[in-house]
């Protein structure tokens, strides 16, 4: 950052050119000069702490990409602070998720969708584990949402993942890429779930 003038008390604005990437909301000092808010819309607000003239400092941002890799990204980002613009070169690694072996199911929240839903992916025997009941259990696949929320059935998209575990570099990873749209899996899913969850028990 470069100020040249900067009253205390006085603020400016660092914007993003980017919704690819969430933050932290928690604000933050630059020793006893500056205090940097985050907002809700891509901007922080710099709040000088003491009068200010041709100060500078270094700003570090803790940022989270909004998707996850299948491999090395590099990225550029712009942002905006006062009347000058800079370019930041962003190195964006691989996601990398082991699978743990007594894994059946994991849930992963994604954020809200453009009409005000809460998005998840859920991710189903990875293992191949094989699922069956017994002559005195029956299997059930049971799972409820959470208090004050509903499930949109009509929402339920089921994807197959031929290959659900790969080796990468020795170790055994979630594959995060699906292969095909699954109709039939679809229509399994949003025929046992409700407003409050999901209920299947095998017949016997």
């Amino acid at each position: 950052l470069g100020i040249s003038e900067l009253a205390s008390g006085e603020t400016m604005t660092l914007r993003m050119a980017s919704e690819k990437y969430s933050y932290s909301m928690t604000p933050f000092e630059i020793g006893d000069a500056l205090q940097v808010i985050p907002n809700d819309d891509g901007t922080w607000t710099i709040k000088a702490l003491q009068t200010l003239t041709d100060y500078s400092a270094d700003l570090q941002l803790k940022l989270r990409y909004n998707q996850n890799l299948s491999e090395d990204f590099e990225d550029q980002v712009v942002f905006t602070f006062g009347d000058s613009q800079k370019i930041v070169k962003i190195n964006i690694g691989q996601y990398v998720e082991k699978v743990p072996p007594t894994e059946l199911v994991r849930k992963v929240p994604l954020g809200f969708t453009s009409e005000g839903r809460i998005a998840w992916v859920i991710y189903f025997n990875y293992n191949q584990a094989g699922l069956s009941g017994s002559e005195k259990t029956t299997f059930k696949f049971l799972d409820n949402v959470g208090p004050n929320q509903t499930l949109a059935v009509d929402s339920i998209a089921a994807y197959l993942t031929k290959q659900p575990i790969l080796e990468v570099n020795g170790e055994m990873i979630r594959n995060l890429e699906h292969d095909e749209y699954s109709y039939d899996a679809s229509q399994f899913f949003q025929k046992y779930a409700s407003e409050s969850g999901f209920n299947y028990e095998a017949e016997k």
